[in-house]
């Protein structure tokens, strides 16, 4: 995926990911008392297992993650794209 001159948001489709390739995510922790989220961090672990479209398993820092979005090392994190956005510029 390419920067957008015009808007500065992400266009073009993104890399696939392999199972057993580094990939990007988001590790999200939550406040046990009011269930809130307390922070949110986008890291790169490796990609073990692709139960779905919407389902990955990853690891990081020997710890086992089941998440809903992956992305290429290549390509911007998902929490990323979550603020920044998709570029929807009638030119492209």
């Amino acid at each position: 995926m390419e920067r957008c001159k015009n808007c500065g948001r992400y266009y073009g489709e993104p890399k696939k990911v392999a199972v057993g390739e580094k990939c990007k995510f988001t590790v999200t922790t939550y406040d046990e008392k009011t269930g809130s989220i307390r922070k949110a961090s986008g890291v790169t672990g490796k990609l073990k297992y692709i139960f779905s479209n919407s389902c990955y398993s990853v690891e990081y820092r020997k710890n086992k993650y089941y998440v809903d979005t992956v992305a290429h090392p290549d390509d911007p994190s998902p929490l990323t794209l979550a603020f920044v956005g998709r570029c929807t510029c009638p030119a492209k």
